[in-house]
């Protein structure tokens, strides 16, 4: 379990050079361990490899590399479809976790269809959101769409998820509404900032002056800050990504 990386970066801007140092820290989330449960999850998963012609005990034949449909352990080569409209094969239920996922750059809250469908038939879920915000705003205005959207549900203590992004977004939106989001789970997130962010500004209006002179180098900026203003914020060192990391509210 990995307990702490010490990541150091250095951003040179006109206004001279920033280094900055980041600490991370993943630890245990808390797991509770429910034979039951456990027990329903396993007899439902044995019951849907059953309707499917799926082996109910591991097996070394055929398996997904020699062109077989289920591996050694009989799971699915391919993830299953998405369940056809008004079909429900996992329930939600009372008691179970409130989930929130949260997209990334140039997405929709579409995009987490199918891992819904993977999460609430292994997992015991409750309420799931899986709102839309503007991609290309900044993460504060993508976040000011982000709670009222799980706030209206009216339920509290969610699990968000969020990729990309959308690990920002959740974890902006987590230490503003504690109450609301108490647990973020972030998947390929630019925490410490996203070069592309930085080399694309950098390099972009080189291009362009060399194309068109000064003029259009500024006006190329000035396109990206009005299109993607969003970009701003994921640049290494940014004021956002600096207030967060530091959980500074």
């Amino acid at each position: 379990m990995l307990e702490e990386v010490l990541t150091t970066s250095e951003t040179k801007t006109d206004k001279g050079t920033t280094k900055s140092k980041q600490t991370f820290r993943v630890t245990q989330v808390k797991w509770y361990e429910n034979k039951e449960k456990d027990k329903a999850r396993k007899e439902k998963r044995e019951k849907a490899r059953a309707s499917l012609g799926a082996p109910s005990q591991p097996s070394f034949n055929h398996t997904c590399e020699d062109g077989g449909l289920w591996d050694e352990y009989g799971n699915p080569c391919e993830p299953p479809p998405p369940p056809a409209p008004g079909e429900n094969p996992c329930p939600d239920t009372a008691d179970g976790r409130n989930v929130a996922y949260q997209h990334g750059f140039k997405s929709d809250g579409g995009t987490w269809g199918r891992m819904d469908n993977w999460l609430r038939c292994d997992f015991y879920l409750g309420t799931r959101v899986a709102a839309t915000t503007s991609w290309n705003e900044r993460i504060d205005d993508q976040t000011k769409e982000l709670i009222p959207a799980i706030g209206a549900t009216q339920k509290s203590g969610f699990l968000l998820i969020g990729h990309s992004q959308g690990g920002i977004i959740g974890r902006n939106a987590a230490f503003q509404r504690p109450e609301l989001i108490n647990g973020v789970i972030t998947i390929s997130s630019p925490h410490t900032g996203a070069k592309v962010a930085h080399n694309g500004r950098a390099v972009a209006p080189t291009v362009a002056a060399m194309i068109g002179g000064l003029p259009a180098a500024a006006l190329v900026l000035n396109i990206a800050d009005r299109l993607i203003p969003v970009h701003l914020d994921l640049i290494p060192g940014s004021g956002l990504l600096d207030r967060v990391n530091r959980e500074q509210y």
